[in-house]
């Protein structure tokens, strides 16, 4: 019984652990909740581990959740949300090669004009290529505005110039995302199990990616009124599961005795 009880106060410990993460990055930027993954044990293979058997339930996963969250309106031109499944592709960083896709589409222009993510990561074009805007065109002519329409297509103008395009904000979606690989702060990595299916962003119509909201952010998909009905849960099983090793010890005492 010791054990069963042991396996309970894990799971809610885990279930608290998961839900407090919610919590905390309900107002992050692009953030997607988890869940929490359990598995019964007597509902497993009777084949399983002498170990596993009679433990009860133990953690399986954590699944992260990559329902789209609110649109929160900044009006900052580099400030974009996509209204769809797609992700922003991003470089990678100085000695790796390892792409970065998230939903958090706050990024900023350089002095050197590279549009970046928080973390110096550049953002890519439909040919995974960093975007670069020119600060000044082949006439001499400052950068005077810039402007990124629904499909991601980048228009600059210099001077008194007229709009022209530049480039256009590529695109990742995958078939599995809950299988990606979580970086922190909002960022994913790839893996076999996701499968990205394309890369091309909004020129593949078929793909779904969503168009791109420029002027948005897209906000945290955790509701902290679902988190607290989580949370409240896994604390009622903690000390239920309290409860029943104070009543076990208790009898053991008495046989003991």
């Amino acid at each position: 019984m010791f054990n069963e009880i042991r396996s309970g106060f894990n799971a809610a410990l885990h279930q608290i652990e998961v839900v407090s993460n919610n919590m905390a990055n309900a107002k992050t930027t692009g953030f997607k909740r988890s869940e929490a993954m359990f598995e019964d044990l007597y509902a497993s293979d009777l084949n399983g581990s002498e170990v596993d058997r009679g433990m009860a339930a133990r953690v399986v996963e954590n699944k992260r959740s990559h329902v789209q969250g609110s649109m929160v309106q900044t009006d900052g031109t580099l400030d974009l949300a996509v209204n769809g499944r797609g992700m922003f592709m991003l470089g990678p960083l100085p000695g790796s090669t390892d792409l970065a896709y998230t939903r958090d589409g706050s990024f900023s222009l350089t002095k050197d004009g590279d549009i970046i993510s928080f973390d110096g990561r550049s953002l890519l074009d439909v040919n995974k290529e960093p975007i670069k805007v020119p600060m000044q065109d082949n006439e001499g002519r400052i950068l005077a505005g810039m402007k990124i329409d629904y499909t991601g297509q980048i228009l600059v103008s210099y001077g008194a110039g007229s709009e022209s395009p530049l480039a256009q904000v590529g695109m990742a979606a995958f078939d599995n995302p809950a299988a990606l690989q979580s970086g922190g702060q909002g960022q994913f990595f790839e893996t076999v199990e996701a499968s990205m299916f394309s890369n091309v962003g909004w020129q593949d119509r078929s793909a779904g990616f969503g168009r791109i909201e420029s002027g948005f952010l897209e906000g945290s998909n955790a509701d902290i009124t679902e988190e607290l009905i989580l949370l409240m849960r896994a604390q009622q099983a903690f000390s239920a599961g309290s409860r029943l090793m104070q009543a076990e010890t208790d009898i053991t005492k008495k046989f003991l005795t």
